[in-house]
Formats: C-alpha cells, structure tokens, sequence
C-alpha cells in the first residue's frame, strides 16, 4: 500500500463488506459500502472536497483569504473543518444549539469557528407562526440559512458552499458509483441510500444506472419525518437522513420508491451491526440496513443490494440510543435480535 502525502487523498476508495449474519439466507444478499471509513468518518468527505475544488477552479475562492461558511448540524460541517484545514481556508459552520457534543467538540478539534442558532425564541417561533407547515426541524434549518445569509452578506471575503443546491455534490458521487460499479463487477440490481441533500442518492444511481438501465433505486427516508409531510413529527432519531424538506438537488422522478424507516427501527439495525457485524456504524446505517433487508425480501435473495454506511458510531454516543433498552422510540420491531 502506497503512502499517501496528505488525507486528501485517503478520500475515497472505501472498502465494501457484504453482511453474513443480519441476513441470514444464501444469495446475492447486502453489500454495504464503508463510507465511514473515509478520514473525518463520513461520506461528506467526498463532497467536501468536490465543493471546494470546484469553487477553488472557478475562482469563487482563494485559499488564505476567503472563509468558507455552511450550515450543517452534522457530518458535512466535520467535513468541511477538516478539508478546509488542509487547504488553507478559515470554516464557519452555522448549526442548532441543541447539535450534540460529538460533533460540536469535532468542529472545535478540526478549527471551525461554530456559531449556535436558536430551537426557540422568537426568530424561531415566528417563522412557525408564518406557516403552520414548518415543524421543528424545518424552522431550525430556516433559522441556520438566514443566519449564515447574513453573515455572508456582511463580509465581502465569506463564501457559502451551499450542500443543497450545489452541483458539485452529486458529482462527487459519481465516483463512489465508479467504485461500486469496480467492487461488483457491474453487478447490481438494487440501490439503497438515504435522502439526506440528495447527493449521494442522486450521484450513484446515476452512474449505477447508466451501467444497468434496469436498476431499481430506492430511498429512505425517516418514518416520522416524510418529505410530504405537514405535521408535527414525534421524536425523529435517525441523524444525517431527510428532515422533511425536499432538496433542490433531489430528482424524485429517478427514485421507484421510497422506504419509510422509523427511528426505534434505525437503531435497532444499528445496535445489530455493531453487535453481529463489528461495525460500528451510525444510526442512517441502521436505516439504509433495515430497508435494504425489507427491499431483498420483495425482490428476492437472488438480487444483490447495495447501500451505504454513511458514518461512525461514534458521533452520537451522548444520544444514548445505542442502549438496547433506550429505544428514541418505543415499538415493536421486526428483524429482531436484541
């Protein structure tokens, strides 16, 4: 194995397992893409890099002089501390005061500067009043789009890389295709992922596609947190997976169909994989495993299913949902093994 000049370039390239023992009878079964093994830990590391490379190309950017701003209560925000980092570039990340320890102790570690908005008070309540449609989640993340706007608006050497509407992060994707497409010899008949921004949903089935037109391609999406949904969700668990806003860079019409997974269900699979797989993997693991397992069983054990591990466990220790008696929600749950 080659020595590798700088973390940039450990970006990429992760390993694929497929699952021996949460599926339990013969066949092509569920491949699993270890996206948590890239340097920070996440998947975002790949669009990360993608954004800033193509601002840097198109002279948005300049290491040393401009701040790069985003908004995030998670993983891209990780990604983003660190790149920028290596790169030269000051990192802003705008996130919700209530975002857990993990992640904010790693945006400190990796240098960002973090700047905590409200779940409450009155920019918040009055966005709720305005529309009866924005439930919790969405009025946070209107609050952290406004905020960062502002701060963008009022310092000239500020860019925002904007995850959810940025091109580059779908065709950041397009190579993790590349690289599934390379693990299974071309061999893929179903595609699971998450909707987080849409990028790696929409980055992979493309290239997935292109190799086999007859791919089935599913998302997923929380159970208590639809993208249709106008309601107050109950207690929504699964981190890094859809809130309920439709991203500009999600295509819907390439999606034959959407699997709902709730969070007691997400961290049930996720307790499984780390206690039956060694792997230590976060909580929209567990849910892209739970739906994958339910697509295998409607197309049968003769498919082979790819998905993703997005993250490390690691992040969301503080959230105690890994206890098997702390469910973030309490419900029977199939595929059981406790």
């Amino acid at each position: 194995m080659a020595i590798s000049m700088s973390a940039l370039n450990m970006i990429g390239n992760t390993p694929m397992i497929q699952l021996s023992r949460v599926v339990s009878k013969p066949g092509g079964g569920i491949l699993a893409k270890c996206e948590f093994m890239n340097p920070t830990g996440s998947l975002k590391d790949r669009m990360a890099l993608e954004m800033i490379v193509d601002a840097e190309q198109s002279g948005k950017i300049t290491p040393g002089f401009t701040k790069l701003v985003e908004t995030s209560s998670g993983n891209t925000g990780i990604s983003l501390a660190a790149i920028g980092s290596i790169k030269g570039y000051d990192v802003v990340i705008v996130t919700t005061e209530d975002t857990n320890q993990e992640i904010l102790q790693l945006l400190a570690h990796f240098g960002a500067k973090v700047i905590l908005t409200p779940v409450g008070g009155t920019a918040f309540e009055s966005l709720r009043t305005e529309s009866q449609s924005l439930y919790r989640e969405k009025a946070a993340r209107m609050v952290r789009n406004q905020i960062a706007a502002n701060i963008v608006k009022a310092d000239p050497s500020m860019y925002m890389l904007g995850q959810s509407t940025n091109p580059a992060n779908p065709r950041a994707h397009e190579q993790t295709g590349r690289e599934i497409l390379e693990q299974t010899n071309g061999k893929v008949d179903v595609f699971v992922a998450g909707i987080g921004t849409g990028g790696s949903l929409m980055g992979i089935s493309k290239i997935l596609r292109k190799a086999n037109p007859d791919i089935q391609i599913f998302a997923v999406e929380p159970a208590e947190a639809t993208l249709d949904s106008v309601d107050e969700p109950t207690i929504y668990g699964i981190q890094g997976i859809s809130d309920g806003v439709i991203p500009a860079i999600l295509d819907l019409s390439k999606v034959n169909e959407i699997i709902r997974v709730s969070s007691a269900q997400a961290w049930h699979m996720a307790r499984r994989l780390a206690r039956e797989e060694g792997l230590s993997v976060g909580p929209s693991s567990g849910a892209n495993i739970w739906a994958a397992l339910s697509v295998l069983e409607k197309v049968g054990y003769d498919h082979s299913v790819v998905t993703l591990l997005p993250d490390q466990a690691s992040r969301y220790f503080s959230l105690g949902f890994f206890e098997s008696d702390r469910n973030p929600v309490r419900e029977e749950v199939s595929y059981s093994k406790n």
